[in-house]
C-alpha cells in the first residue's frame, strides 16, 4: 500500500496491478487490526510496505481487507451507473498518452487496474484518478467530504505469468463477490467474457 510514507519503490516504463478503495469500504475495527498485526510484525506503518516483498502476515491481511471490500462493506458509491461513468472517463483520459490501460474493474467500494505506464510516475497516476474522480462524483453527487481511504496497494508486475494472473483476478472479482451485471464495471484489453 502506498501510503504517507516515501518515497515509494517504483520504476518507469514497467506494468502495475493497483487497487484503492472508498473511504468506508473497511470497517474500522478491520483497519486497526491489520495495523495492529503490521506493527506486530515489526513494521513502521502499515503504508510502507512496497507491495512486492510481503510476509505472509502481509498476504493475509490483504486477503482479509479483499474479503471485506468484496462483501459490499460501506456506502458502494460505485454501484451507481453515473458515478462508475465518472470514474471510466477519469481513467479513460491518459489512456493512450499518459499510460496504457490492460483491464481494470469496477467494484461497488474499491477499484482495481492493470496499466503500464512509461514515463510518469505511478504515486502522480493514481493520485490524478483519485483526485480527479473525487471532485467530478461530488460534483455529480452534491456532496462533499473524503471519497477515498488515503493511499492505495500496488504490485509491479514481474512477467506474462504475474500479468495473466493479474488479468484473470479482475475479471473473476465481480464473481467472486456475488455481483450482478449492472453493479460493476469490467474493462477488458483483450477478449473478455463480461463487460
Amino acid at each position: 500500500m502506498h501510503g504517507t510514507r516515501l518515497p515509494h519503490w517504483q520504476q518507469m516504463g514497467v506494468c502495475y496491478f493497483v487497487t484503492w478503495r472508498l473511504s468506508d469500504a473497511l470497517p474500522e475495527a478491520v483497519l486497526a487490526r491489520i495495523r495492529q498485526e503490521w506493527s506486530a510484525e515489526g513494521n513502521e506503518d502499515y503504508g510502507s510496505h512496497n507491495g512486492q516483498d510481503l510476509t505472509g502476515i502481509g498476504r493475509r491481511m490483504l486477503a482479509a481487507a479483499e474479503e471485506h471490500a468484496d462483501a459490499g462493506y460501506g456506502s458502494c458509491l460505485l454501484k451507481e451507473v453515473e458515478v462508475r461513468l465518472v470514474m471510466e472517463d477519469i481513467l479513460k483520459q491518459g489512456h493512450g498518452s499518459n499510460y496504457h490501460l490492460h483491464d481494470y474493474v469496477l467494484m461497488p467500494n474499491h477499484v482495481h487496474v492493470l496499466v503500464s505506464i512509461p514515463s510518469i510516475p505511478l504515486d502522480s497516476v493514481v493520485r490524478g484518478w483519485k483526485g480527479s474522480s473525487a471532485r467530478a462524483i461530488h460534483r455529480l453527487r452534491k456532496q462533499s467530504g473524503k471519497l477515498w481511504q488515503r493511499g492505495y496497494w500496488d504490485r509491479m508486475v514481474r512477467d506474462g505469468e504475474h500479468f495473466t494472473r493479474c488479468q484473470r483476478y479482475i475479471r473473476a472479482n465481480p464473481a467472486k463477490a456475488n455481483l450482478h451485471p449492472g453493479e460493476y464495471s469490467l474493462f477488458c484489453s483483450s477478449t473478455c467474457k463480461e463487460g
